[in-house]
């Protein structure tokens, strides 16, 4: 892409998630608090790895309805050749609606269904498994807040290893989203065939847990912060 576009062709498809990608997040855990709050956490005041878990797959849920439009622009964008600009993008979106009706934004939801929900599932009971270990090891007491450095790195490496839990199905999503075929089975099954099932579900997997490192560190750190400041004011 840098030989032959140049290196603004990598900053493709970013300007639909700069804008609405903090709308996105804040639905996701904002609707996982509320599950949180109708969970009874017993004598010790902290949720389990199940209920973190189901409060995962809620925040999951509810944020698919954003995620769904969000990454049919993005991949579009990308895929189209377009440039790196919010014009183009919003165009893009323009061509989904006058192709396919407002409804084709959301094309691809039940796949989303699949991999957010899975994802945030696996990821909130994963990183709190990777704090309580970051505890102990350090001797650190668990009811104590959680330093900076233990939240980046159990918040990257959790969100990275629950990456492969949710790769397959998000990256269907994609092919799916930039795809023609007016079924499942017309789009997956020609591609299953050609690449076989190890290169059809897991092929890129390695960029995506790279990109995650940083990513998951930041977010979950974001979301550490945010909590603790919100407990601060409402004390």
């Amino acid at each position: 892409m840098m030989r032959h576009e140049g290196v603004l062709s990598l900053g493709r498809g970013i300007a639909t998630p700069l804008l609405t990608v903090g709308l996105w997040k804040a639905v996701i855990f904002s609707s996982t608090e509320q599950v949180h709050a109708q969970q009874d956490y017993g004598t010790y005041g902290r949720p389990t790895l199940l209920q973190l878990a189901i409060a995962g797959f809620g925040g999951g849920v509810a944020g698919a309805f954003v995620q769904t439009p969000l990454e049919n622009v993005k991949v579009n964008a990308q895929v189209n050749r377009g440039p790196a600009t919010l014009a183009y993008e919003w165009q893009v979106a323009r061509d989904i609606v006058a192709r396919r009706g407002w409804i084709g934004l959301y094309r691809g939801l039940p796949i989303c269904f699949l991999c957010a929900p899975t994802s945030y599932a696996a990821w909130f009971p994963v990183n709190e498994l990777c704090l309580r270990l970051w505890r102990r090891s350090h001797g650190a007491p668990s009811h104590e807040p959680d330093s900076f450095v233990s939240t980046l790195v159990c918040g990257a490496f959790s969100g990275s290893a629950t990456w492969c839990v949710a790769y397959p199905a998000d990256k269907a999503k994609a092919i799916w989203a930039t795809s023609s075929a007016t079924s499942y089975y017309e789009c997956f099954v020609p591609r299953l065939r050609a690449q076989g099932v190890r290169r059809f579900l897991f092929g890129g997997l390695s960029a995506s847990v790279l990109r995650g490192l940083p990513q998951c560190a930041a977010i979950m750190f974001g979301y550490r912060l945010a909590q603790q400041s919100l407990n601060r004011v409402y004390e």
